[in-house]
């Protein structure tokens, strides 16, 4: 089964790695802040997604025998799928996102890799964050 995306981690960022890979973290923090605001969502077409800066990734649950496509409340919302400044490789085909993270006064990134010929199978993204079922 493919999965929705792969991922690698860096451990222990220093200050400098840290402006290297992600810039200005407080400017990614507002734009999160501003789609969080946003109220309708509809699905991102695959050829403008390197036109958006932030999108709400879904990713669709892969089981032993096949995808489940979970009800409206059983759809696990998390701040971990929204991601900001991810960068779409049309040659490839890969769309790459990094997130932050800090724990116990470290910080660790994890860069999520989507391959772009299972969008709409295994992962789609959204111009807000959905709050209604939508049919794969």
């Amino acid at each position: 089964m493919e999965a929705c995306y792969t991922f690698t981690v860096k451990e222990n960022l220093s200050g400098k790695e840290i402006q290297k890979e992600f810039g200005d973290i407080y400017a990614a923090r507002d734009k999160v802040r501003r789609f969080l605001t946003r109220e309708d969502a509809s699905i991102i077409p695959l050829e403008q997604l390197s036109r958006e800066d932030v999108a709400f990734f879904e990713n669709r649950e892969e089981k032993e025998y096949g995808y489940v496509d979970l009800e409206p409340h059983e759809k696990p919302f998390s701040l971990e799928d929204i991601l900001v400044d991810f960068k779409v490789d049309m040659a490839k085909a890969t769309v790459t996102a990094k997130k932050l993270y800090r724990f116990q006064g470290k910080y660790f990134m994890k860069t999520r890799e989507y391959n772009m010929r299972n969008y709409g199978k295994t992962w789609r993204a959204w111009d807000a964050v959905p709050k209604e079922h939508y049919v794969w």
